[in-house]
């Protein structure tokens, strides 16, 4: 099989779906669950939309599962995984395979504890299983934002990065509170400056527009009182008083800064007045933003966008929204209920739903990844798995969402900025980065990091079709696996004939014999891959591949 790629026969295949500001209408827009067995398509949106990507052993775990069983599998606690370690011999108090998170802050190995950190928690978005948990992790990053570059440290920056997997499904009022104080929160959000003599808003505001309240406009029409400046004041003296011990690493609270006056909010929150309570006195604050329904709206409608569409009108509000705050609000913030609630429900598959979100670069990356099996190294390779680990989030990063670098407190603006939302993933720039990247993994000689070649295993890739021998199962079920929805029949031959120009499906079938028959031949084994690497690449390069 001798064939040259055609890129005139790639560019014949069209996008499918119109993604623009669309209105849909639903077929459903209940709650109730949804009863029985899971389609392999509702199975597969699922998926998509809770793992970074998934392969065909996934699904096999949970295939011929009820709802109720693989979204309660999803939820599951799962033990924390070990910490990142040491991969640069500079470190001079981390030996390399050690971890440095037990170790003294030195800033001059700081950036080498960084790309370890960076490196790690890349990794686990590959390791991650059929568990939610790293994706919401991703969420609450979003949610929570903070720039690596102005909380510095990365002692800090890996206990930020526990807190948010150790709260990920759990209490998000208690994760507010830990949050809130922690030492990269308050150097990146300038709360270790803010002083009862010198106010500084920063956090305070934060809190309110980000973490808790939300916008005034994401507010409906008829909730014309909102807080106001007033209420940032006296957050901002609430919150006064606590800094960093720089040797230690620890938060702590120094009374000599603190404001101690009464701190009296708007009719907003029915003019009520805190008093002086000191190291605690955060606590009331954060009680008192948990019991206003706005903070459960803006919460669900964060997962919503994230989880389901961006486009919340009146009737979702009514119907999805605000029931599953009440939910959030009833269970007294845990997680677990919420979102067990949307992906049970009959709405969360309706049909219109699927494909319908334009994939986060963090999604695109590491889904890739996955499809094409790219073989990362294990600990025996380990500062070359760090660096490449390390180079897949920078990779992610130039098309616009780098693990550790959201642009601002808001998080990322495809889950707010409208009307565009998630399409402002795509541009010139970023698309253009995605083609590179696919290039580049789906090129024979692969990725080079420390000194060793890392590549796609496309072989692996082909057995997980159950007639590999035959080339129209072959594009038909990796069609499937990648794309959100069914493509035309039109491009599944123009995919075919990408692959086979000439050749007949006896042929195909013979190739993969001989492959089968002979596999250590190298010569076969080129033959197959080449094929496999064209197909894979013209898909990942296609439109629907975008979505999810």
């Amino acid at each position: 099989m001798n064939r040259t790629f055609s890129t005139t026969k790639q560019a014949k295949i069209e996008p499918l779906y119109n993604r623009s500001s669309t209105k849909y209408t639903y077929q459903n827009l209940s709650l109730e669950p949804l009863v029985g067995q899971l389609t392999d398509d509702q199975l597969r949106h699922l998926l998509s939309r809770c793992l970074f990507g998934y392969t065909a052993a996934d699904l096999l775990q949970v295939n011929n599962e009820s709802v109720e069983t693989v979204v309660d599998r999803l939820l599951e606690d799962l033990p924390f995984p070990d910490p990142p370690l040491g991969i640069d011999s500079r470190d001079a108090d981390t030996p390399i395979g050690e971890t440095w998170i037990d170790k003294p802050h030195n800033s001059n190995y700081n950036t080498y504890r960084l790309l370890s950190l960076n490196g790690w928690w890349f990794g686990q978005t590959l390791s991650s299983g059929i568990s939610i948990r790293e994706k919401l992790v991703l969420f609450w990053h979003n949610h929570f934002a903070l720039k690596q570059e102005l909380a510095q440290r990365a002692d800090f920056l890996y206990e930020y990065n526990h807190c948010l997997r150790k709260n990920a499904l759990g209490n998000l009022k208690q994760f507010t509170e830990e949050m809130i104080l922690l030492p990269a929160t308050l150097r990146a959000l300038n709360g270790e400056s803010n002083y009862a003599q010198s106010p500084n808003e920063n956090q305070a505001r934060t809190l309110l527009e980000y973490f808790t309240l939300g916008w005034p406009q994401e507010q409906t029409a008829e909730q014309a009182a909102y807080y106001t400046e007033t209420d940032v004041q006296a957050a901002t003296a609430i919150l006064s008083g606590w800094t960093i011990d720089e040797t230690t690493g620890q938060a702590y609270f120094n009374e000599g800064n603190h404001n101690t006056d009464s701190k009296v909010f708007s009719e907003y929150f029915q003019g009520t007045s805190i008093q002086n309570e000191g190291e605690s006195e955060y606590k009331r604050l954060i009680q008192l933003l948990f019991e206003q329904e706005a903070t459960a709206k803006n919460i669900v409608r964060k997962l919503y966008r994230w989880f389901v569409y961006y486009q919340i009108d009146e009737t979702i509000e009514a119907e999805i929204i605000t029931p599953l705050a009440t939910i959030l609000q009833s269970n007294g913030y845990e997680l677990k209920p919420v979102l067990s609630s949307l992906l049970k429900s009959q709405h969360f598959y309706d049909i219109t739903l699927r494909g319908c979100l334009i994939k986060n670069p963090i999604d695109f990356v590491t889904g890739t990844l996955k499809n094409c099996h790219f073989q990362i190294p294990g600990k025996e390779l380990l500062i070359g798995q760090y660096h490449l680990l390390n180079y897949f989030n920078n990779e992610a990063a130039k098309q616009g969402m780098g693990l550790g670098f959201p642009p601002d407190e808001a998080g990322w603006p495809a889950y707010y900025q409208a009307p565009r939302y998630h399409q402002l993933w795509i541009n010139a720039a970023t698309l253009s980065r995605k083609q590179q990247f696919v290039q580049t993994i789906c090129s024979p000689e692969g990725i080079k990091q420390n000194g060793v070649f890392f590549r796609a295993n496309w072989v692996e890739l082909i057995k997980t079709i159950s007639e590999p021998s035959d080339i129209n199962q072959v594009i038909d079920q990796l069609s499937k696996q990648f794309f959100p929805k069914p493509i035309s029949t039109h491009q599944l031959a123009l995919l075919k004939e990408l692959i086979m120009g000439e050749l007949s499906d006896a042929e195909w079938s013979s190739e993969w014999q001989q492959f089968e028959n002979t596999p250590k031949d190298a010569t076969q084994r080129e033959i197959i891959e080449n094929e496999i690497r064209k197909l894979a690449q013209t898909i990942f390069m296609m439109a629907e591949y975008q979505l999810a």
